[in-house]
């Protein structure tokens, strides 16, 4: 079963729908990456990479309190600054892999604008009419 697209209307009154960037490369590829820079590497340390990688695919999901949550644990909260710290592995390191990764994105850019096909039929009759009108 196909999922319902998720739609919004902005300030303007335009409809928008949610549209993710794909990322430039998988989550395994994250964690994995993040693997390489931790100070020592124990059944420990590959559960909280986990959980660092999880956050960081989370930052662009569906559901929009998991994203917002997700969003605000890797660049604000000082949740990743511990959990970096535990791990020995540089704060701004992890930011800046999820970012290149393409999953920390600004996240107006996940929204695209919607063009209805009722504007764009009108808009031609509009202009004819305007044309009839000065005839």
């Amino acid at each position: 079963m196909k999922a319902k697209p998720k739609l919004r209307f902005t300030a303007e009154g335009h409809m928008e729908v949610w549209s993710p960037v794909r990322p430039h490369i998988g989550i395994q590829a994250v964690q994995r990456v993040l693997l390489r820079h931790v100070v020592t590497v124990c059944p420990e340390t590959k559960l909280w990479v986990a959980m660092i990688a999880q956050a960081i695919g989370d930052a662009i999901g569906r559901d929009d309190s998991q994203r917002h949550r997700a969003r605000r644990f890797l660049v604000s909260g000082s949740g990743l600054a511990f959990w970096c710290d535990l791990i020995g592995i540089d704060l701004d390191f992890v930011r800046e892999v999820a970012a290149k990764a393409g999953y920390l994105v600004n996240e107006d850019a996940l929204w695209k604008p919607i063009k209805s096909a009722k504007s764009s039929r009108s808009q031609p009759r509009a202009q004819a009419l305007r044309e009839a009108a000065c005839a």
